[in-house]
């Protein structure tokens, strides 16, 4: 599952070892001012939807890009019983997504201190 830290400028976004071959990177760094949307989702499995490129496995895990055909193209870093954080991005913030959507079990806490880092921003 990757780590999120948010900063007063950023969120960075680490995929474990497993994950990078999936995501095609190690890390993301995604300005505030990048950032449209932040909400927490109970089901990441269910969040990403779609023609894929990456790892699907039913049930487990779904890892890499979703929404290849009719978008919206995400990041997705998705695991089993865990709620995960949807970002949503301003045009250009990240090439070829327009979307992140991590597992993490502070979803709700991650996405409400975004939201308040990005009013301060």
């Amino acid at each position: 599952m990757p780590t999120v830290t948010v900063t007063d400028t950023a969120v960075d976004i680490r995929f474990t070892g497993f994950e990078r071959p999936f995501t095609g990177r190690g890390e993301v760094v995604v300005p505030l001012t990048g950032i449209t949307e932040a909400t927490a989702v109970d089901d990441a499995l269910r969040a990403a939807r779609g023609t894929r490129k990456g790892l699907g496995f039913t049930g487990v895990a779904k890892i890499g890009t979703w929404g290849l055909i009719r978008g919206p193209r995400m990041l997705v870093a998705a695991h089993r019983g865990t709620p995960g954080l949807l970002l949503r991005l301003a045009p250009g913030t990240l090439p070829d997504h327009d979307a992140i959507l991590v597992s993490h079990p502070d979803a709700p806490g991650l996405a409400e201190r975004i939201r308040s880092a990005a009013v301060t921003a």
